[in-house]
């Protein structure tokens, strides 16, 4: 069984996408809501995968119960097999604009080292340590003008709207073929 890990910061996403009808996390725009690793068995292309939704990851919060969740999260990352890894595409476009950087290699390291999980994907020689995908979320509040800036992610959904949810479920069985 796969162990699949949804890494991210405050906010970016939920597993309750693939759970449908059953909530599995509570969702709120409030930093901290989710505070432990809660987990899902699924089927995902006839996959069994235990799916880990967890706490956003941020550089720093005074809340112990949310420094404990953070912990947790990086404890999960490290026994998962496969992370999804999460960024808000607008948080990406003003990377972009303020780093004065096209390279989506940058932004990712970027991004790694600001959740504090460069060791947990990477080597020492930058190779890949273990596999992830990267996920664009909040597809939905980009304008169009903009989409073009956003063609290097893997894939790009909007939990909202649902849209890229099912290209992201074929990457998803994908990598899990490749395991």
């Amino acid at each position: 069984m796969s162990r699949t890990l949804m890494d991210h910061r405050p906010n970016r996403i939920s597993s309750n996408m693939f759970v449908g009808s059953r909530p599995l996390s509570i969702v709120t725009p409030i930093h901290g809501t989710t505070r432990d690793v809660l987990e899902a068995t699924l089927d995902i292309g006839g996959y069994p995968v235990v799916l880990n939704d967890t706490a956003g990851l941020r550089s720093q919060s005074a809340d112990v119960i949310e420094q404990e969740g953070m912990i947790r999260t990086l404890r999960a990352c490290e026994d998962a097999n496969l992370i999804l890894l999460v960024a808000d595409c607008t948080n990406y476009l003003s990377w972009q604009k303020a780093s004065q950087s096209s390279n989506f290699l940058d932004f990712l390291a970027f991004y790694a080292r600001k959740l504090d999980i460069c060791d947990i994907l990477f080597n020492e020689d930058n190779t890949t340590k273990k596999p992830f995908i990267v996920i664009g979320n909040k597809v939905d509040l980009v304008e169009e003008c903009d989409l073009v800036h956003l063609q290097s992610f893997q894939n790009l959904i909007s939990c909202n709207s649902k849209k890229g949810i099912d290209f992201l479920t074929s990457s998803i069985i994908d990598q899990l073929k490749q395991m």
